[in-house]
């Protein structure tokens, strides 16, 4: 790869992922705001703050079905430029709300509007990669993209420090602002016209058969909606976790920096080895490595003694083994989506989110003051991603290629 080339696809991965950046932001930032919240707006039940985080995914996953077909047809460009304005416009709609209602109703038009903006630069990654070479793309954005996880919960308790939880929304907004210009000015379209598709209900789900259809897209997804269980009923749960399984909230944005450092590295280490090693072997070192994690994670929580320590190492390892299994299980899944890589980005994250926030959910809303029901999920659907991978899906030679 030539000089040139090299900072031009370098330059790509740091605007595409500062972009995403949002919405890890959207989510991370809001975790040690939840109770202010909740108080601020009347709510007394912790379990329903988790809604502020849900609803925000439910929205995000929902949205890619409708993003995708439309970045399919008018162009990766458009859906992003609009996706960020409208999440722009969320935002400070949720600011200047005083009802939890309209709060979470202002989340999930923010969460379809990061939906516009996932669908697209995926769509972008897609339309100029493929195989080994896109995995290793997003291995090296999710870097980058890992940097708010890192620093936004940091970010929201200092906030909180000198003012209300409405001023992180407001930061959010300035955030949107920002990118909207950046991606304005640095994104070209990636879409070709000849490859556009006609915006209508019978091609779209003509689309969607043959992204079902695909072997490799339907099983590989599955199995990523299985590990995305477990991460949304971690993502859920980890505020009440911190503050009272074990007793103490303001650990929650250095636990959840280690973690998120942890999992950055994995996502590096992956983008540099993947070409070398393979996307098949990474996969199932990985997975099998996830389901040993959760299993001695539950027995940890059987024995009931669960210290910021021993919280936060196994769910490092939990999570780094759930980066190396993504970026592969994401790029095996794409593998033959080139012509439809709009509607297969849209398709594939709407259903892998979905079956996320309905699992976690399930988890979230079972939090008992343990971590029971976090690492039960965790091992149940780690079982279940591995027999897709081990047994299920149809991992051949020619998907390394």
């Amino acid at each position: 790869m030539s000089e040139g080339r090299k900072h031009e696809v370098a330059e790509f991965i740091a605007v595409t992922a500062t972009i995403m950046m949002l919405i890890a932001f959207a989510i991370d930032a809001m975790l040690p705001a939840l109770p202010e919240i909740g108080t601020s707006l009347g709510v007394a039940d912790r379990n329903a703050h988790q809604w502020v985080i849900s609803i925000f995914m439910l929205g995000f996953g929902g949205g890619q079905l409708v993003m995708g077909p439309i970045a399919d047809s008018l162009g990766r460009r458009h859906v992003l430029i609009a996706g960020l304005a409208i999440y722009l416009v969320a935002c400070v709609i949720a600011a200047s709300t005083d009802s939890f209602e309209a709060l979470l109703g202002a989340r999930l038009i923010q969460g379809m509007a990061a939906a516009g903006t996932r669908i697209a630069i995926v769509a972008m990654v897609r339309d100029r990669f493929v195989g080994a070479a896109m995995a290793q793309v997003m291995s090296f954005s999710q870097v980058v993209f890992m940097v708010a996880p890192i620093i936004a919960p940091l970010l929201g308790q200092a906030v909180l420090e000198v003012a209300d939880w409405r001023w992180i929304f407001l930061g959010l907004a300035a955030g949107a602002s920002a990118m909207l210009l950046l991606g304005s000015w640095r994104l070209p379209e990636s879409m070709t016209a000849e490859n556009r598709q006609p915006l209508n209900i019978v091609s779209t789900l003509r689309n969607w058969r043959e992204v079902i259809g695909d072997p490799n897209s339907r099983y590989f997804t599955l199995a990523g909606a299985c590990l995305n269980v477990g991460f949304t009923g971690f993502l859920v749960s980890v505020q009440q976790i911190f503050e009272q399984t074990i007793g103490d909230r303001n650990l929650l944005p250095l636990g959840f920096a280690i973690i998120s450092t942890a999992v950055a590295a994995a996502s590096l280490v992956n983008g540099i080895v993947v070409k070398r090693v393979g996307m098949v072997k990474i996969l199932r070192i990985a997975v099998i490595t996830y389901v040993i994690v959760a299993a001695f994670a539950l027995l940890h929580s059987l024995l009931g003694d669960i210290s910021f320590q021993s919280f936060v190492a196994l769910q490092a390892m939990l999570m780094v083994s759930a980066a190396f299994a993504g970026g592969n299980l994401g790029a095996l899944a794409m593998l033959n989506m080139g012509r439809m890589a709009g509607s297969a980005a849209s398709l594939q994250g709407s259903l892998s989110i979905m079956a996320g926030v309905f699992g976690g959910s399930i988890i979230g809303q079972a939090y008992d003051g343990s971590t029971l029901p976090l690492y039960i999920g965790a091992m149940i659907f780690g079982g279940f991603s591995a027999i897709i991978v081990f047994f299920v899906a149809p991992i051949k030679e020619r998907t390394e290629n």
